[in-house]
């Protein structure tokens, strides 16, 4: 890690070029739908498993804990793009640079940090694209069950895996907005 002059004040955000930024309010939307997501519909039963003081004990701890590690982990990915004079950072690049420059006997793992945090977050976002494709599958079965046409569980996670395929392979999420809003309006509707 090369030696960087603290005394001169490098503010990533005033370097940054986004070819295609997002407003506060795609933001919004985007944080919304990552924050609620399908899992608001399974508190319910996690709220009858737990008991209600024990459930509302552990959401706002769980809650508390998340926007802790999300503050720490931004503002020390923030840190790091001061000190290399970047206007951002991935967080693969982030993990190794934080090894680099952080204590002697974790330095070797920074060679096989961008590997790694890139196997755990494909393995991570794998699952959570599984989970949305078992929820809808299972959905749709209940609803076309209902009718009378009984059809495997399999034959609906195929034929829905194919479709959102193309929406997982987005990479700008500022197309994603309309998706993430669509799907805010949804879980509202579904939860009343």
């Amino acid at each position: 890690m090369e030696n960087v002059n603290t005394n001169d004040v490098y503010d990533p955000h005033q370097h940054r070029k986004i070819e295609n930024p997002m407003s506060n309010f795609e933001v919004y939307i985007s944080l919304l739908k990552a924050s609620i997501g399908i899992g608001c519909l399974a508190m319910p039963k996690a709220f009858q498993a737990a008991g209600w003081l024990n459930g509302l004990i552990s959401t706002a701890i769980i809650g508390c804990v998340v926007i802790y590690a999300l503050h720490v982990l931004l503002r020390g990915m923030y840190e790091l793009c001061k000190r290399q004079r970047v206007p951002q950072l991935n967080y693969p690049d982030s993990m190794a640079l934080a090894l680099e420059g952080g204590p002697k006997y974790l330095r070797f793992l920074s060679g096989s940090a961008r590997s790694t945090i890139d196997f755990i977050l494909a393995f991570y976002h794998f699952g959570v694209c599984c989970a949305y494709v078992i929820f809808i599958a299972d959905n749709l079965k209940e609803l076309i069950d209902f009718y009378g046409y009984e059809i495997d569980n399999r034959f609906y996670i195929f034929a829905l895996t194919v479709p959102l395929s193309s929406i997982y392979l987005v990479r700008d999420l500022k197309n994603l907005v309309p998706f993430n809003a669509l799907a805010d309006a949804l879980i509202c509707f579904s939860i009343e």
